[in-house]
Protein backbone atom coordinates (compact mmCIF):
# COMPACT_ATOMS: atom_id res chain seq x y z
CA UNK A 1 0.00 0.00 0.00
CA UNK A 2 2.74 2.61 0.55
CA UNK A 3 4.16 1.69 -2.52
CA UNK A 4 0.58 3.20 -4.61
CA UNK A 5 1.36 6.75 -4.14
CA UNK A 6 4.88 6.57 -5.26
CA UNK A 7 3.47 4.57 -8.60
CA UNK A 8 0.88 7.19 -9.20
CA UNK A 9 3.32 9.93 -9.06
CA UNK A 10 5.77 8.60 -11.54
CA UNK A 11 2.49 7.86 -13.39
CA UNK A 12 1.02 11.59 -13.25
CA UNK A 13 5.04 12.78 -14.01
CA UNK A 14 5.01 10.50 -17.27
CA UNK A 15 1.85 11.69 -18.64
CA UNK A 16 3.13 15.23 -18.11
CA UNK A 17 6.65 14.62 -19.94
CA UNK A 18 4.54 12.73 -22.66
CA UNK A 19 2.40 15.51 -23.38
CA UNK A 20 5.06 18.07 -23.05
CA UNK A 21 6.73 15.60 -25.76
CA UNK A 22 4.11 16.41 -28.03
CA UNK A 23 3.97 20.32 -27.46
CA UNK A 24 7.80 20.39 -27.86
CA UNK A 25 7.46 20.94 -31.52
CA UNK A 26 5.03 23.93 -31.55
CA UNK A 27 6.94 25.88 -28.86
CA UNK A 28 10.27 24.84 -30.72
CA UNK A 29 8.09 26.07 -34.18
CA UNK A 30 6.99 29.65 -32.31
CA UNK A 31 10.88 29.93 -31.18
CA UNK A 32 12.31 29.63 -34.93
CA UNK A 33 9.67 31.72 -36.09
CA UNK A 34 9.18 34.33 -34.25
CA UNK A 35 11.47 34.25 -31.20
CA UNK A 36 15.20 33.87 -33.14
CA UNK A 37 14.02 36.53 -36.53
CA UNK A 38 13.27 38.85 -33.78
CA UNK A 39 16.29 38.79 -31.62
CA UNK A 40 18.32 39.37 -34.58
CA UNK A 41 16.54 42.46 -36.35
CA UNK A 42 16.66 43.72 -33.12
CA UNK A 43 20.90 42.96 -33.00
CA UNK A 44 21.20 43.78 -36.39
CA UNK A 45 19.05 47.22 -36.14
CA UNK A 46 20.76 48.00 -33.02
CA UNK A 47 24.14 47.72 -34.51
CA UNK A 48 23.43 49.39 -37.66
CA UNK A 49 22.38 52.87 -35.33
CA UNK A 50 25.56 52.46 -32.77
CA UNK A 51 27.29 52.47 -36.19
CA UNK A 52 25.77 55.95 -37.57
CA UNK A 53 27.58 58.48 -36.11
CA UNK A 54 25.20 61.56 -35.11
CA UNK A 55 26.24 65.37 -34.56
CA UNK A 56 25.00 67.92 -32.19
CA UNK A 57 23.89 70.91 -33.75
CA UNK A 58 23.15 74.31 -32.12
CA UNK A 59 20.25 76.54 -33.77
CA UNK A 60 21.14 80.43 -33.28
CA UNK A 61 18.73 82.62 -34.31
CA UNK A 62 19.09 86.12 -35.38
CA UNK A 63 18.41 89.20 -33.61
CA UNK A 64 14.61 89.45 -34.64
CA UNK A 65 12.89 86.08 -36.40
CA UNK A 66 9.79 87.38 -39.01
CA UNK A 67 9.35 83.87 -40.44
CA UNK A 68 6.18 82.43 -38.90
CA UNK A 69 6.61 78.32 -38.15
CA UNK A 70 5.64 77.89 -41.72
CA UNK A 71 9.31 78.11 -42.10
CA UNK A 72 10.11 75.42 -40.20
CA UNK A 73 7.29 73.06 -41.03
CA UNK A 74 9.47 73.19 -44.47
CA UNK A 75 12.48 72.40 -43.05
CA UNK A 76 10.38 69.17 -41.83
CA UNK A 77 9.03 68.57 -44.99
CA UNK A 78 12.66 68.12 -46.46
CA UNK A 79 13.44 66.20 -43.00
CA UNK A 80 10.85 63.56 -43.94
CA UNK A 81 12.07 63.15 -47.67
CA UNK A 82 15.43 61.88 -45.49
CA UNK A 83 13.34 58.43 -44.23
CA UNK A 84 14.39 55.80 -46.25
CA UNK A 85 14.39 52.64 -44.41
CA UNK A 86 14.31 48.71 -46.90
CA UNK A 87 11.35 49.97 -49.15
CA UNK A 88 12.65 48.24 -51.57
CA UNK A 89 10.63 46.30 -54.62
CA UNK A 90 13.36 43.63 -55.11
CA UNK A 91 12.55 40.96 -52.50
CA UNK A 92 15.91 39.94 -52.28
CA UNK A 93 17.50 43.01 -52.21
CA UNK A 94 14.81 44.28 -49.07
CA UNK A 95 16.05 41.18 -47.18
CA UNK A 96 19.30 42.06 -47.10
CA UNK A 97 18.69 45.81 -46.24
CA UNK A 98 16.92 44.65 -43.60
CA UNK A 99 18.04 41.40 -42.33
CA UNK A 100 21.82 41.59 -43.08
CA UNK A 101 22.55 45.25 -42.94
CA UNK A 102 19.76 46.15 -40.29
CA UNK A 103 19.20 49.39 -41.98
CA UNK A 104 16.31 51.65 -39.93
CA UNK A 105 14.88 54.74 -40.49
CA UNK A 106 17.20 57.30 -38.63
CA UNK A 107 15.75 58.89 -36.04
CA UNK A 108 16.32 62.88 -35.24
CA UNK A 109 16.26 64.73 -31.78
CA UNK A 110 14.97 68.27 -31.35
CA UNK A 111 16.05 69.76 -28.31
CA UNK A 112 15.58 73.18 -25.94
CA UNK A 113 17.44 73.02 -23.61
CA UNK A 114 17.26 76.08 -20.16
CA UNK A 115 20.46 76.19 -18.45
CA UNK A 116 19.48 78.20 -15.62
CA UNK A 117 17.26 80.29 -17.35
CA UNK A 118 19.47 80.56 -20.82
CA UNK A 119 17.81 78.79 -23.29
CA UNK A 120 19.17 77.11 -26.48
CA UNK A 121 17.93 75.24 -29.53
CA UNK A 122 19.21 72.03 -30.82
CA UNK A 123 18.91 69.41 -33.53
CA UNK A 124 20.77 65.63 -33.29
CA UNK A 125 21.08 64.39 -36.84
CA UNK A 126 23.00 61.65 -38.61
CA UNK A 127 26.26 63.27 -39.78
CA UNK A 128 25.56 61.96 -43.42
CA UNK A 129 22.04 63.86 -43.69
CA UNK A 130 24.09 67.41 -41.82
CA UNK A 131 24.62 69.08 -45.22
CA UNK A 132 20.74 68.74 -46.51
CA UNK A 133 19.62 69.57 -43.29
CA UNK A 134 21.81 72.69 -42.49
CA UNK A 135 20.52 73.84 -46.39
CA UNK A 136 16.89 73.26 -45.55
CA UNK A 137 17.50 75.47 -42.71
CA UNK A 138 19.31 78.41 -44.16
CA UNK A 139 17.12 78.54 -47.00
CA UNK A 140 14.05 79.48 -44.54
CA UNK A 141 16.40 81.65 -41.82
CA UNK A 142 19.03 82.78 -44.06
CA UNK A 143 20.01 84.89 -41.10
CA UNK A 144 20.68 82.07 -38.48
CA UNK A 145 23.57 80.34 -37.28
CA UNK A 146 24.25 76.60 -37.04
CA UNK A 147 27.39 75.57 -34.95
CA UNK A 148 28.54 72.17 -33.67
CA UNK A 149 27.86 71.31 -29.89
CA UNK A 150 29.07 69.67 -27.33
CA UNK A 151 26.87 67.21 -25.82
CA UNK A 152 25.41 68.86 -22.75
CA UNK A 153 24.70 65.21 -21.04
CA UNK A 154 28.20 65.26 -20.72
CA UNK A 155 28.13 67.49 -17.94
CA UNK A 156 26.17 65.68 -15.78
CA UNK A 157 26.75 61.87 -14.28
CA UNK A 158 25.89 59.23 -16.53
CA UNK A 159 23.16 57.31 -14.02
CA UNK A 160 20.87 58.90 -11.17
CA UNK A 161 22.36 57.45 -8.86
CA UNK A 162 25.45 59.22 -9.14
CA UNK A 163 23.44 62.32 -10.07
CA UNK A 164 21.65 61.77 -6.43
CA UNK A 165 24.78 61.44 -4.32
CA UNK A 166 26.22 64.68 -5.61
CA UNK A 167 23.56 66.53 -3.91
CA UNK A 168 20.86 66.36 -7.07
CA UNK A 169 17.81 65.37 -7.72
CA UNK A 170 15.41 64.79 -10.62
CA UNK A 171 11.48 64.51 -12.40
CA UNK A 172 11.00 63.37 -15.64
CA UNK A 173 7.99 62.58 -17.82
CA UNK A 174 7.06 61.64 -21.71
CA UNK A 175 3.44 63.02 -23.29
CA UNK A 176 0.99 61.22 -24.64
CA UNK A 177 -2.24 62.47 -26.77
CA UNK A 178 -5.69 62.30 -24.71
CA UNK A 179 -7.48 61.36 -27.88
CA UNK A 180 -6.78 57.89 -29.55
CA UNK A 181 -10.09 56.91 -31.64
CA UNK A 182 -8.17 55.15 -34.73
CA UNK A 183 -6.73 51.84 -33.88
CA UNK A 184 -2.78 53.13 -34.04
CA UNK A 185 -2.31 56.61 -35.14
CA UNK A 186 -2.98 59.80 -33.33
CA UNK A 187 -5.24 61.42 -36.50
CA UNK A 188 -6.63 64.22 -34.63
CA UNK A 189 -4.26 67.27 -34.53
CA UNK A 190 -3.45 69.35 -31.62
CA UNK A 191 -3.70 73.54 -31.75
CA UNK A 192 -1.23 74.15 -34.40
CA UNK A 193 0.56 77.74 -35.76
CA UNK A 194 -2.48 77.83 -38.17
CA UNK A 195 -4.80 78.39 -35.37
CA UNK A 196 -2.58 81.14 -33.76
CA UNK A 197 -2.71 83.43 -36.88
CA UNK A 198 -4.36 86.55 -37.16
CA UNK A 199 -5.05 89.20 -39.76
CA UNK A 200 -3.82 92.06 -37.63
CA UNK A 201 -0.25 91.88 -36.57
CA UNK A 202 -0.93 92.84 -32.96
CA UNK A 203 -2.99 90.11 -31.79
CA UNK A 204 -0.37 87.72 -33.72
CA UNK A 205 0.72 84.99 -30.97
CA UNK A 206 4.04 82.69 -31.08
CA UNK A 207 2.46 79.23 -29.86
CA UNK A 208 6.32 78.71 -28.22
CA UNK A 209 6.31 81.90 -26.06
CA UNK A 210 4.41 80.00 -23.26
CA UNK A 211 7.31 77.02 -23.57
CA UNK A 212 10.06 79.64 -23.79
CA UNK A 213 8.62 81.23 -20.15
CA UNK A 214 8.93 77.92 -18.36
CA UNK A 215 12.42 77.46 -19.70
CA UNK A 216 13.16 81.01 -18.74
CA UNK A 217 11.53 80.99 -14.87
CA UNK A 218 13.93 77.96 -13.76
CA UNK A 219 16.39 78.99 -10.53
CA UNK A 220 19.87 79.63 -12.00
CA UNK A 221 21.22 76.35 -10.47
CA UNK A 222 18.84 74.32 -12.32
CA UNK A 223 18.48 72.63 -16.06
CA UNK A 224 15.16 71.88 -17.81
CA UNK A 225 15.18 70.45 -20.84
CA UNK A 226 12.73 68.74 -23.64
CA UNK A 227 13.34 66.93 -26.47
CA UNK A 228 11.27 65.73 -29.26
CA UNK A 229 12.28 62.30 -30.82
CA UNK A 230 10.83 61.78 -34.33
CA UNK A 231 11.22 59.58 -36.77
CA UNK A 232 9.61 59.79 -40.30
CA UNK A 233 6.62 57.85 -41.04
CA UNK A 234 6.66 56.15 -44.78
CA UNK A 235 6.00 53.61 -47.18
CA UNK A 236 3.11 51.28 -46.15
CA UNK A 237 2.70 52.72 -42.20
CA UNK A 238 1.94 56.29 -44.17
CA UNK A 239 -1.10 54.52 -46.20
CA UNK A 240 -1.89 53.02 -42.95
CA UNK A 241 -2.08 56.33 -40.98
CA UNK A 242 -4.24 58.33 -44.03
CA UNK A 243 -6.18 55.40 -44.11
CA UNK A 244 -7.00 55.56 -40.59
CA UNK A 245 -7.61 59.40 -40.55
CA UNK A 246 -9.71 58.72 -43.86
CA UNK A 247 -11.94 55.87 -41.89
CA UNK A 248 -12.61 58.43 -38.71
CA UNK A 249 -13.58 61.51 -41.36
CA UNK A 250 -16.55 58.83 -42.93
CA UNK A 251 -17.22 58.49 -39.92
CA UNK A 252 -17.98 62.14 -38.84
CA UNK A 253 -19.13 63.04 -42.41
CA UNK A 254 -22.54 60.08 -42.31
CA UNK A 255 -23.57 62.24 -39.58
CA UNK A 256 -24.62 64.52 -42.51
CA UNK A 257 -27.37 62.36 -43.81
CA UNK A 258 -30.98 62.62 -44.85
CA UNK A 259 -33.51 61.13 -41.63
CA UNK A 260 -37.05 60.06 -41.77
CA UNK A 261 -39.39 60.11 -38.86
CA UNK A 262 -41.48 56.86 -39.27
CA UNK A 263 -44.17 58.07 -37.67
CA UNK A 264 -44.98 61.20 -39.93
CA UNK A 265 -43.03 60.52 -42.80
CA UNK A 266 -41.22 64.11 -42.98
CA UNK A 267 -37.35 63.53 -43.94
CA UNK A 268 -35.03 65.82 -41.80
CA UNK A 269 -31.48 66.78 -42.76
CA UNK A 270 -29.11 65.99 -39.70
CA UNK A 271 -25.64 68.34 -40.19
CA UNK A 272 -22.58 68.21 -38.04
CA UNK A 273 -22.42 70.65 -35.52
CA UNK A 274 -19.61 73.95 -36.46
CA UNK A 275 -17.07 72.04 -34.06
CA UNK A 276 -17.31 68.62 -35.59
CA UNK A 277 -16.89 70.54 -39.07
CA UNK A 278 -13.86 72.46 -38.10
CA UNK A 279 -12.46 68.97 -36.26
CA UNK A 280 -12.82 67.32 -39.46
CA UNK A 281 -10.65 69.75 -41.15
CA UNK A 282 -8.13 69.41 -38.34
CA UNK A 283 -8.26 66.18 -39.59
CA UNK A 284 -7.94 66.80 -43.08
CA UNK A 285 -4.65 69.01 -42.91
CA UNK A 286 -3.23 66.63 -40.48
CA UNK A 287 -3.71 63.51 -42.76
CA UNK A 288 -2.72 65.50 -46.09
CA UNK A 289 1.26 66.75 -44.43
CA UNK A 290 3.79 64.71 -43.81
CA UNK A 291 3.47 62.45 -40.98
CA UNK A 292 6.52 61.54 -38.14
CA UNK A 293 6.38 58.92 -35.08
CA UNK A 294 7.80 61.05 -32.01
CA UNK A 295 8.38 60.72 -28.01
CA UNK A 296 8.17 63.57 -26.42
CA UNK A 297 10.30 63.63 -23.02
CA UNK A 298 10.81 66.36 -20.33
CA UNK A 299 13.58 66.41 -17.34
CA UNK A 300 14.10 68.91 -14.89
CA UNK A 301 16.81 68.26 -12.46
CA UNK A 302 17.98 70.60 -9.65
CA UNK A 303 19.85 70.76 -6.22
CA UNK A 304 17.61 68.83 -2.87
CA UNK A 305 17.75 71.76 -1.53
CA UNK A 306 14.85 74.24 -2.42
CA UNK A 307 13.90 71.32 -5.62
CA UNK A 308 10.43 71.48 -5.79
CA UNK A 309 8.99 68.67 -8.97
CA UNK A 310 5.83 69.96 -8.82
CA UNK A 311 7.30 73.16 -11.01
CA UNK A 312 8.91 69.90 -13.49
CA UNK A 313 4.96 68.25 -13.57
CA UNK A 314 3.16 71.04 -14.12
CA UNK A 315 5.37 74.08 -15.16
CA UNK A 316 5.84 71.95 -18.84
CA UNK A 317 2.31 70.39 -18.73
CA UNK A 318 0.87 73.95 -18.42
CA UNK A 319 2.88 75.68 -21.18
CA UNK A 320 2.04 72.48 -23.49
CA UNK A 321 -1.44 73.10 -22.28
CA UNK A 322 -1.61 76.49 -25.28
CA UNK A 323 -1.92 73.41 -27.40
CA UNK A 324 -4.82 71.91 -26.41
CA UNK A 325 -8.37 71.76 -27.71
CA UNK A 326 -11.08 69.83 -26.39
CA UNK A 327 -12.63 68.71 -30.13
CA UNK A 328 -8.81 68.21 -31.51
CA UNK A 329 -6.24 66.74 -28.91
CA UNK A 330 -3.67 67.91 -26.09
CA UNK A 331 -1.26 66.41 -24.32
CA UNK A 332 -1.14 64.76 -20.94
CA UNK A 333 1.38 62.77 -18.58
CA UNK A 334 1.96 59.53 -19.09
CA UNK A 335 1.43 58.74 -15.58
CA UNK A 336 3.05 55.00 -16.44
CA UNK A 337 6.58 56.54 -16.86
CA UNK A 338 7.07 59.52 -15.31
CA UNK A 339 9.48 60.00 -11.71
CA UNK A 340 6.78 60.03 -9.17
CA UNK A 341 5.49 55.98 -7.65
CA UNK A 342 3.79 55.44 -5.20
CA UNK A 343 1.10 52.53 -3.31
CA UNK A 344 -1.69 54.10 -5.21
CA UNK A 345 0.13 53.99 -8.44
CA UNK A 346 -0.45 50.82 -9.88
CA UNK A 347 0.96 48.51 -10.69
CA UNK A 348 1.00 48.74 -6.42
CA UNK A 349 4.11 47.23 -5.95
CA UNK A 350 7.80 48.08 -4.33
CA UNK A 351 7.23 51.77 -4.95
CA UNK A 352 10.81 52.70 -4.28
CA UNK A 353 11.99 50.26 -6.63
CA UNK A 354 10.26 51.33 -9.12
CA UNK A 355 10.62 54.66 -8.69
CA UNK A 356 14.65 54.68 -8.39
CA UNK A 357 14.05 52.27 -11.85
CA UNK A 358 12.14 55.48 -13.63
CA UNK A 359 14.62 57.73 -12.53
CA UNK A 360 17.52 55.53 -14.11
CA UNK A 361 15.16 55.30 -17.24
CA UNK A 362 14.14 59.01 -17.94
CA UNK A 363 18.17 59.37 -17.64
CA UNK A 364 19.31 56.94 -19.54
CA UNK A 365 16.65 56.93 -22.68
CA UNK A 366 17.04 61.52 -22.58
CA UNK A 367 21.06 60.56 -22.78
CA UNK A 368 20.55 57.80 -25.28
CA UNK A 369 18.05 60.35 -27.05
CA UNK A 370 15.89 56.46 -27.33
CA UNK A 371 13.01 56.35 -29.66
CA UNK A 372 11.07 52.86 -28.83
CA UNK A 373 11.25 50.09 -31.16
CA UNK A 374 8.80 48.96 -33.34
CA UNK A 375 9.57 45.34 -32.97
CA UNK A 376 8.38 42.92 -30.30
CA UNK A 377 11.18 41.45 -29.39
CA UNK A 378 13.44 44.60 -28.88
CA UNK A 379 11.23 46.04 -26.45
CA UNK A 380 11.45 42.32 -24.64
CA UNK A 381 14.67 42.82 -24.97
CA UNK A 382 14.87 46.48 -23.48
CA UNK A 383 12.47 46.07 -20.67
CA UNK A 384 13.46 46.13 -17.25
CA UNK A 385 12.02 44.49 -14.55
CA UNK A 386 11.77 47.60 -12.14
CA UNK A 387 9.51 49.42 -15.21
CA UNK A 388 6.45 46.90 -14.89
CA UNK A 389 3.35 48.59 -15.29
CA UNK A 390 5.53 51.34 -17.81
CA UNK A 391 3.17 51.65 -21.15
CA UNK A 392 5.01 53.54 -23.67
CA UNK A 393 4.28 54.26 -27.06
CA UNK A 394 5.28 56.53 -30.16
CA UNK A 395 2.45 59.53 -30.85
CA UNK A 396 1.97 60.59 -34.30
CA UNK A 397 2.63 64.18 -35.07
CA UNK A 398 2.65 66.02 -38.59
CA UNK A 399 5.13 68.69 -39.95
CA UNK A 400 2.47 71.15 -39.19
CA UNK A 401 2.88 70.18 -35.21
CA UNK A 402 6.30 69.90 -35.15
CA UNK A 403 6.71 73.28 -36.36
CA UNK A 404 4.41 74.77 -33.68
CA UNK A 405 6.15 72.65 -31.38
CA UNK A 406 10.03 73.83 -32.17
CA UNK A 407 10.87 76.55 -34.23
CA UNK A 408 13.03 79.85 -34.05
CA UNK A 409 10.97 82.31 -31.97
CA UNK A 410 9.35 85.39 -33.58
CA UNK A 411 9.49 89.33 -32.82
CA UNK A 412 6.44 88.36 -30.62
CA UNK A 413 9.24 86.84 -27.76
CA UNK A 414 11.42 88.57 -25.79
CA UNK A 415 14.57 86.44 -26.39
CA UNK A 416 17.49 88.84 -25.84
CA UNK A 417 17.74 88.23 -21.94
CA UNK A 418 17.11 84.53 -22.30
CA UNK A 419 18.78 83.41 -25.79
CA UNK A 420 22.21 83.85 -27.58
CA UNK A 421 21.50 85.38 -30.75
CA UNK A 422 23.63 85.86 -33.65
CA UNK A 423 24.02 89.88 -33.86
CA UNK A 424 25.97 90.00 -37.11
CA UNK A 425 24.29 89.05 -40.25
CA UNK A 426 25.09 86.31 -42.68
CA UNK A 427 26.07 86.54 -46.24
CA UNK A 428 27.01 84.98 -49.32
CA UNK A 429 30.35 85.12 -50.99
CA UNK A 430 30.86 87.57 -53.80
CA UNK A 431 30.27 86.79 -56.77
CA UNK A 432 33.08 85.75 -58.99
CA UNK A 433 35.16 84.39 -56.26
CA UNK A 434 37.55 81.57 -57.20
CA UNK A 435 36.20 78.01 -55.69
CA UNK A 436 38.84 76.17 -57.29
CA UNK A 437 42.08 78.02 -57.30
CA UNK A 438 41.97 80.20 -60.15
CA UNK A 439 38.99 80.77 -62.35
CA UNK A 440 40.43 80.23 -65.49
CA UNK A 441 42.19 76.70 -64.61
CA UNK A 442 38.81 74.96 -64.47
CA UNK A 443 37.77 72.27 -62.41
CA UNK A 444 40.20 70.04 -60.71
CA UNK A 445 41.09 66.82 -62.79
CA UNK A 446 40.03 68.14 -65.42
Amino acid sequence: MPADPFLAFYSGLNTFVTYLSYGAPFVLFFILIFVVPGTWLAYIQARYLKNTKFVLLELRPPREVRKTPRAMEQVFTALHSLGSGPELVLFWAKMNEKWWNGEVIFPYSLEMASFGGEIHFYMWVPERHRNIIEAALYSHYPDMEVHDAENYMERLPKTYKELNAAGYEIFGTEFLLAQKVAKRFDVYPIRTYFDFEAVAEEKELDPISGVMEVLAKIRPQDTMWIQIILQPLIGEDMKAFRKEGEDVLKEMKAKSRSVKNEQTGEVHMVMPSPGETETMRAIERKISKPPFNAVIRHVYIGPKEGFSSNYGQRGVVSAFNQYASETYNKFRNNGFVWTRANLWYPPHFFPKARLLGRKERIMKFYRNRKIYDDTFMARVLDYEIVNYGARVRMITLNAEELATLFHLPTVLVMTSPIMKSEEARRVGPPAGLPIYGEEDKGLPGI
